[in-house]
């Protein structure tokens, strides 16, 4: 039985994961200028970040998004601040034909030019045969995949390295998108990936942990994800050991629980798996 539930306000969501082994084909298609050694990412109460694409460069809002392989921007032909590679010098479309990249959006993906077509059926990726990925239950884009240069500037005034530069990030670039109201009205240009999938925005900065809080509105607007060293663990926080990923080709997060009780109703043999920044999905353990 699935069922979800709201996130908890005042959870500090500590994630601390190792990330998966990276492929070398992927490795090669990418070099990182500066690896972020503590990095201070602000966000807002909607859950977005500011990240800097392009050259010459444009700032972008995008929504965290712990349920994703893929980062996205609305594309041209779409309205508002939205991505155009046409504008940028370091923009390239990457051909399915000839790239290593494409067969790591799914290991079942078949490939056409300029395109790719997902047919695995595994809930993780949420993507259809027609080029489409969900992004939550009422949000999806379907487009390309491209890369351009992507710069991200920590919040930390004194930190020597500030600047961490990316060049060829891999993201999508959305042609068709259907959004939700308080994305549209909220000035957000697509979703960014933190799960461990190759393409995560995590994987491509090579970082091994990240952190965040989620906060009640009554504590301000805005927060910070940190990333690197700045996700430090000390005081009265504890850690929970990830578990080792049970379903194949699944890319979000597993904790074990003893427990858990809503109503004061104890519930036990729980699985807990954080699909989403808005909330967990729960799911009773069979015996």
């Amino acid at each position: 039985m699935v069922s979800s539930i709201p996130h908890l306000l005042l959870l500090l969501l500590l994630l601390l994961f190792t990330l998966l082994t990276h492929n070398s084909s992927f490795e090669d298609d990418f070099s990182n200028e500066q690896q972020p050694n503590g990095f201070f990412l602000p966000f807002e109460s909607n859950l977005y970040v500011e990240i800097t694409i392009g050259t010459p460069t444009r700032n972008f809002n995008l929504k965290l998004d712990s349920s994703t392989h893929l980062t996205f921007l609305e594309c041209d032909p779409c309205d508002a601040r939205r991505y155009d590679g046409k504008s940028s010098t370091t923009f390239s479309p990457i051909s399915c034909t000839n790239s290593s990249l494409c067969p790591l959006l799914s290991p079942n993906a078949t490939t056409h030019d300029n395109t790719t077509t997902t047919t695995t059926s595994s809930l993780s990726l949420l993507c259809t045969p027609s080029n489409s990925c969900r992004y939550d239950v009422s949000s999806f884009s379907a487009g390309y995949l491209v890369s351009d240069t992507l710069q991200l500037t920590s919040s930390i005034t004194d930190q020597e390295n500030s600047l961490s530069i990316v060049r060829g990030f891999v993201f999508g670039c959305g042609t068709s998108n259907r959004v939700t109201p308080e994305d549209d009205g909220g000035g957000v240009d697509g979703r960014v990936s933190l799960t461990t999938h190759h393409f995560s925005l995590l994987s491509q900065l090579r970082v091994t942990r990240f952190s965040h809080c989620l906060w009640p509105s009554s504590a301000g607007s805005r927060n910070y994800i940190r990333l690197g060293s700045a996700a430090e663990f000390g005081g009265d926080m504890m850690l929970v050991p990830m578990l080792d990923t049970m379903e194949t080709n699944s890319y979000s997060y597993h904790i074990p629980l003893l427990g858990i009780s809503l109503e004061e109703q104890r519930y036990e043999h729980i699985l807990v798996i954080f699909c989403g920044i808005f909330g967990s999905w729960l799911q009773k353990k069979t015996r």
